[in-house]
């Protein structure tokens, strides 16, 4: 147990650095000495140690916002920036938590926003679940041409021109991201005939924000397909699966600055079929024209 201690020790040790601490309250309201005591306790806490002189310094300034302190924070190495934190105290009583937020942020080099952990949660982001943005909701409905085809050709199935039914709702959750339901119908009555169908949630990824922005999806889901073939003695069969199903495809949303979008994209779906029936997989890659509005 005490080698396990020293070797604890040693580690820590070997990560500490000594840091010049520079602390500015200016016209916050925060008391000199209390602050230099906060600041200089933080430095302790994340395993550095402050000192008088240093090519490390942390530079950590006060400043009124209303009735609120923005404690700002600024890790500097021969006076060059290298990191920096910020975070908002409302009261304070929460001063002690933000301070030392800030100084673990800043000395490791991440956003004070994202180092929180229990019990220490600024008042100002107690409340963050309920202010969050509303995400914009489109529906979506679009038509298009695919080609089925079977995995499995001891069943006689053949390969087939589709046409493409698409319907379901996007939930744009940031500029980037995107929330999908989808339901894509693929569906062939000729002779050699073929219905598939997927009902799948997932999202896509738009590599741009602007306008006219292109995008790589996907979604998992369940599915089922049915379609024409022979058996053996060459007679017609009826064959197909349900079961889980997934899909992957990419695209282009053009004016997606606006309420009412085109959705240009290609899209491959994919029926496991291991639920029941003849429990035959079968694939379909299609291209669509959809409006989202």
């Amino acid at each position: 147990m005490k080698k396990l201690a020293l070797i604890l020790f040693l580690a820590v040790a070997a990560f500490a650095t000594d840091v010049q601490v520079s602390v500015e309250v200016g016209n916050s309201g925060v008391d000199q000495t209390t602050a230099d005591m906060l600041v200089r306790d933080a430095v302790i806490g994340s395993g550095n140690s402050p000192v008088d002189n240093s090519k490390y310094t942390l530079d950590v300034k006060f400043l009124a916002l209303g009735s609120s302190v923005v404690v700002v924070g600024e890790y500097q190495k021969k006076g060059e920036p290298i990191a920096s934190a910020k975070l908002k105290a409302e009261n304070p009583e929460e001063l002690d938590v933000v301070i030392e937020r800030v100084v673990r942020g800043a000395l490791a080099n991440e956003s004070a926003e994202q180092n929180s952990e229990v019990g220490k949660i600024a008042e100002s982001e107690e409340y963050e679940m309920l202010r969050r943005r509303g995400t914009l909701r489109y529906t979506t409905i679009g038509l298009g041409l695919g080609l089925w085809h079977p995995y499995d050709g001891d069943n006689g199935a053949e390969a087939s021109l589709s046409y493409l039914l698409r319907y379901g709702y996007i939930w744009e959750a940031s500029p980037h991201g995107a929330i999908t339901l989808i339901t894509n119908f693929g569906f062939n009555f000729e002779d050699n005939w073929s219905i598939q169908e997927t009902f799948l949630i997932g999202g896509r990824y738009h590599i741009t924000a602007s306008s006219v922005s292109s995008y790589i999806g996907g979604g998992i889901g369940l599915g089922y397909s049915v379609f024409y073939g022979e058996d053996k003695d060459g007679h017609s069969e009826v064959y197909g699966g349900y079961g889980f199903a997934f899909a992957a495809s990419a695209g282009v949303v053009v004016f997606r600055t606006s309420t009412t979008q085109l959705d240009v994209g290609i899209n491959y779906d994919v029926v496991l079929g291991g639920f029941g029936f003849n429990e035959d997989a079968s694939g379909k890659v299609g291209l669509y024209f959809a409006v989202n509005f």
